[in-house]
């Protein structure tokens, strides 16, 4: 997605509060106190227009760079707040603990010495449900070659969850974020987003939006020997 921010420019106001013009006279020439009421009434209508402007053009710059990156994402809406630095690529990631389906809790930091892709989704996600057979052949694939994929749920009721996964045939571990703690954790802003970690813990790739066969290959080679 382009980035906003480099087309966000006001105007520069001379020390009148006027968008400087070539015949326009510098500070040292220009009346200080003595201007005339309608002369600062002008003055002060350019600034607020000016400020006003900035601040709507940032808005957008905002709107824009906080949306999910890849328009094939579903949006969602977190219930938690972030705490603490979320993952960077190069970094170890953010560990975490979860219940997970089978009633097991899921360490993420249990599982170092493997390689480890992480994704948030959601039963009622369309782009999440079309992606789950790629998720199981990849995972089947790969599995033996000690390939770990956590499917961190988010926001749903564990019943609802289960019944999805059955249906599905969903065979890699399956964890509950029903708080969206580690979602917020994760910064996810869209679903599905993914995480690769290799097996010294450090995050490698990551991957807004749902995936086909050929770009999890070339993903999972960040974190496979």
């Amino acid at each position: 997605m382009r980035k906003l921010g480099s087309l966000l420019w006001c105007p520069p106001a001379s020390p009148g509060g006027l968008p400087a013009s070539p015949g326009q006279p510098d500070a040292e020439a220009a009346p200080g106190p003595g201007l005339p009421l309608s002369l600062r009434a002008r003055i002060a209508r350019s600034v607020v227009l000016t400020l006003g402007l900035c601040a709507a053009a940032g808005a957008l710059v905002w709107f824009f760079e906080s949306t999910p990156e890849d328009e094939g994402s579903q949006a969602i809406a977190l219930s938690a707040t972030a705490k603490g630095p979320g993952p960077r690529l190069g970094n170890v990631a953010p560990d975490f603990d979860l219940a997970g389906l089978d009633g097991e809790t899921i360490d993420l930091q249990s599982f170092r010495g493997q390689p480890v892709w992480i994704t948030f989704w959601a039963s009622w996600c369309p782009p999440c449900r079309a992606e789950s057979p790629e998720l199981v052949a990849a995972y089947e694939r790969h599995a033996a070659g000690g390939l770990v994929i956590i499917a961190v749920d988010v926001g749903e009721d564990p019943a609802t969850v289960a019944d999805y996964v059955e249906k599905a045939g969903l065979p890699f571990l399956v964890g509950l974020d029903r708080s969206t703690q580690v979602a917020a954790q994760y910064r996810v802003r869209g679903l599905p987003t993914h995480y690769f970690v290799d097996a010294g813990g450090v995050v490698r790739d990551m991957k807004i939006g749902p995936m086909g066969e050929k770009e999890i290959e070339r993903r999972l080679a960040s974190v496979l020997d």
